[in-house]
């Protein structure tokens, strides 16, 4: 029944301060001793060991990336078959009982995109650490001349994974095309379908990232022999 004195009150707020202004200080020497220990990590450069463990952890983790990324769109193709024998079944019912039936798939296929886009970013991670460990990984050993043999050994791996890259780059060039194909249908479900086309198109970006990545790769591996 005290707490409205005017002494009490500015004591409270004297005390609730001097809390708030140690949190505050106690949070900005721990984000400074954070980035003291980042920028102290990204002076000192990267040794051979770490940029080859870079890349092999890339490629191992590109395969686990991809697969839920072609399960969606099997999903989409097998929705979009679906919906074409659906709405020719259809077709003889009211228009507007076919619109809300072509908005149920516009959503359905929004998700999707979402599904991707979400995906799509860990895909983006794995190509600039692989393109950055490899780099690091060849040019040590192109400048050791009793290892550049390793680099002969290496390369069917990466020709194979080049070879993967174009296949799923051209898989990926006739999906959006297939996609292309059926718009026209409704507005929603052309919204959709841009929304997708450009999900997709961000998957088909890092996929021709990591291609060139291989690319300069093998020429690296042909300039050092």
């Amino acid at each position: 029944m005290h707490i409205n004195r005017p002494w009490i009150q500015r004591t409270c707020w004297l005390v609730v301060g001097a809390i708030l202004m140690l949190c505050i200080q106690i949070l900005f020497v721990t984000v400074k001793t954070y980035r003291n220990r980042v920028i102290a990590s990204a002076a000192v450069q990267k040794g051979f060991l770490d940029y080859k463990f870079q890349a092999e952890t890339a490629m191992n983790d590109l395969g686990p990336a991809v697969a839920p990324i072609t399960e969606i769109t099997f999903n989409v193709g097998e929705m979009i078959k679906d919906r074409t024998r659906h709405n020719e079944a259809a077709a003889q019912r009211p228009t507007a009982v076919q619109l809300r039936v072509v908005k149920i798939a516009a959503r359905k296929l929004d998700r999707y995109s979402r599904q991707i886009q979400a995906r799509c970013s860990r895909l983006e991670r794995i190509g600039v650490s692989l393109d950055e460990g490899m780099l690091g990984w060849f040019m040590w050993i192109k400048l050791q001349e009793s290892l550049k043999i390793q680099l002969i050994a290496i390369a069917p791996t990466i020709q194979s994974l080049c070879a993967t890259m174009d296949g799923a780059i051209g898989s990926i060039n006739t999906y959006i095309a297939n996609l292309e194909a059926i718009k026209g249908i409704s507005q929603d479900m052309n919204i959709a379908l841009e929304g997708h086309i450009k999900a997709i198109t961000r998957v088909r970006n890092a996929s021709d990232s990591i291609r060139l990545s291989c690319a300069r790769a093998l020429q690296l591996i042909e300039d050092a022999n």
